[in-house]
């Protein structure tokens, strides 16, 4: 296997990139050890020689080149963690206290096999999360509210989520970007704003997230991915129904 700096480099080459001393840092920082991190805390870890913008950057190419993954909690907050060279392993995440349990089980492993082979699926990657309550947080009133649940005054039953979980085949229409005017900035100048609908072509929860906005497919990383909040087009409660209006 490929030292994480050699697959890191490969991949950028093969995009016509190098791999700057800014990506360097980051990378060295995130393989120093197993953990999850948030973006904030990374770009503390640089004691301020990189901009945060830089180092979303850093991890926007190094969750495509599959390095690492990203995580979303309940409350819109994702943590990122690095896979390559790690067993594949499932996550426990507790909707309180934002605490993650890392989990491996051959049985489930399997079994997600066998689902797909019976599809006549050829399985690329999958991401279980199983969301709940962690011991200490158990029997405690629950002071969380999720960000893309729905909120009684909001005057709508469609459920919130990031567009990391929409599968393929779903409209969507974005309710809100995330992240800072750098993320919204970028986002826009893509062709992609709060209140437009797409559809989502491709989700595959490992490589970018592609989608038919205003006409123009547009292939967007897992990181930002995150960023953007989304809920079910209206008449479009089953799949591939009214999906031309916008997108």
């Amino acid at each position: 296997m490929k030292s994480h700096v050699d697959r890191f480099e490969s991949y950028l080459k093969s995009r016509g990139l190098d791999l700057t001393p800014n990506m360097q840092m980051v990378l060295d920082i995130v393989f120093r050890e197993h953990r999850h991190f948030t973006l904030d805390e990374l770009q503390e870890e640089t004691r301020g020689r990189l901009k945060k913008e830089e180092v979303h950057d850093a991890l926007h190419e190094m969750i495509n080149a599959g390095l690492i993954r990203s995580v979303v909690l309940d409350d819109g907050r994702v943590q990122y963690e690095h896979v390559y060279g790690h067993a594949h392993h499932d996550h426990l995440i507790c909707v309180e206290c934002g605490t993650i349990v890392e989990f491996q089980d051959e049985k489930i492993e399997q079994l997600q096999r066998s689902i797909a082979e019976a599809h006549g699926f050829s399985m690329l990657g999958h991401a279980l999360q199983i969301k709940g309550l962690c011991e200490k947080c158990r029997g405690k009133e629950p002071g969380y509210r999720p960000e893309f649940v729905h909120h009684p005054h909001d005057g709508d039953t469609h459920e919130r989520m990031p567009l990391t979980m929409v599968s393929s085949g779903e409209s969507v229409e974005v309710i809100q970007i995330h992240g800072g005017m750098a993320i919204r900035n970028r986002l826009a100048a893509m062709g992609l704003m709060e209140g437009d609908r797409v559809e989502v072509l491709a989700n595959e929860f490992a490589g970018p997230v592609i989608l038919r906005s205003r006409g123009t497919r547009l292939a967007i990383g897992q990181g930002m991915a995150h960023h953007i909040l989304v809920r079910q087009a209206a008449g479009s409660e089953s799949k591939g129904a009214d999906r031309g209006t916008r997108a």
